[in-house]
């Protein structure tokens, strides 16, 4: 499957577009410009859902935080959820290059090893093993299917 170079929507700044990417024999992944555009970090590094890595400008994280505060800790599903979520978040910066260093364990996790696809999703960014994204996109409902059930409330 080949995809697109987009641009990041400048006027809202949010993140949009996808990206193929090469890590570096030292886990570093160099940020797509059109991506990130004068974003410069820090970042916010965190486990993301069905299997990716979910990245945050600051403000975005600062968002995120405000609303897993107002879950109870009391509940055990609000504690599991900010547990497997903020244990895993670690503030990068981007170096003098333009790349952002991620930990072997977190690469590994993810099986990644040299190729990555970098996915623009509004107020973040995603890193995904190019074939578990290929995998998550071709099951369950299809595009209209799916934008159809949201337009309706379902």
């Amino acid at each position: 499957m080949v995809y697109p170079l987009c641009v990041r929507w400048e006027k809202v700044g949010k993140f949009i577009g996808t990206y193929n990417r090469t890590l570096d024999e030292k886990g570093r992944l160099q940020l797509p410009p059109r991506l990130v555009g004068e974003e410069k970090g820090p970042y916010y590094l965190m486990r993301g859902y069905e299997g990716c890595l979910s990245v945050y400008p600051a403000a975005a994280f600062d968002a995120l935080v405000e609303k897993f505060e107002a879950y109870d800790f009391l509940d055990p599903k609000a504690r599991k959820l900010l547990r497997l979520s903020f244990g895993s978040a670690e503030k990068l910066e981007v170096d003098g290059h333009g790349r952002l260093a991620i930990r072997k364990e977190l690469l590994e996790k993810l099986g990644l090893e040299k190729e990555a696809l970098l996915l623009g999703a509004l107020d973040h960014f995603e890193i995904w093993k190019k074939e578990t994204y290929e995998a998550y996109v071709s099951e369950g409902e299809d595009f209209e299917e799916l934008a159809s059930s949201l337009a309706k409330g379902e």
